[in-house]
């Protein structure tokens, strides 16, 4: 059994579905990758983090994704395990640190330097007011 994903159609010169021999598709489905409706992005994954409480336990390291894609599940990896106080590896590349901070925010309720940044206290600020 073999599963792939052919994405970005600007370059569909460089995939490989041409080689695959039809009848050995057993099933095929063509997807959008942006598969989740605007709830989720609205209400689930800004929640997750609530799932850590306010203390260092990890209760959730998977890879729930915000944008239904493979780089956030090994992102989440990598955030569990600084959470369990290993040091982030990439500290050099300013675009994964800032995508490290974003799953960090979301998902953990924190950044590598430990400080609120400003949807953290916004989002504490809405929780305390709504009822």
């Amino acid at each position: 059994m073999f599963q792939t994903l052919f994405l970005n159609k600007l370059e569909s010169n460089k995939w490989t579905i041409n080689r695959i021999d039809k009848k050995k598709i057993l099933h095929e489905r063509w997807w959008r990758q942006f598969a989740h409706v605007w709830q989720h992005f609205l209400f689930t994954v800004p929640l997750l983090r609530f799932l850590q409480k306010e203390n260092p336990t990890i209760f959730y390291a998977g890879a729930y994704t915000m944008f239904s894609t493979h780089e956030i599940a090994c992102i989440s990896g990598l955030a569990a395990a600084h959470e369990l106080g290993a040091l982030y590896p990439f500290e050099k590349d300013a675009l994964t640190v800032k995508q490290f901070d974003l799953s960090m925010n979301c998902v953990h309720g924190n950044c590598r330097n430990g400080k609120k940044t400003f949807l953290q206290r916004l989002t504490t600020f809405l929780l305390t007011i709504l009822p």
